[in-house]
């Protein structure tokens, strides 16, 4: 959809520099897999993409106006969706 197509792939930009991130910030010697560590850096905002195509799916082509209220409404319910 339309909301997706345009915010994927600076999001996916940032999940990748996130991953790279955590990967370099982990090491064996403190308990933390590296790999493990890049996993949840890209998997950090999934959620995002999940609330995008329901968003999609619910409005369409629909050119809709977004408060700060509903911006951060929306963050917040993405955030929850990737912690799931």
């Amino acid at each position: 959809g339309p909301y997706t197509r345009r915010a994927a792939p600076p999001i996916w930009l940032q999940a990748e520099k996130c991953a790279l991130a955590c990967h370099a910030l982990s090491t064996n010697d403190d308990g933390f897999s590296p790999f493990l560590a890049f996993l949840t850096g890209l998997m950090k905002n999934v959620g995002l993409i999940v609330a995008l195509r329901v968003l999609d799916n619910e409005c369409g082509e629909t050119k809709l106006r977004y408060s700060s209220g509903f911006q951060h409404a929306f963050a917040a319910v993405a955030a929850t969706l990737s912690y799931r």
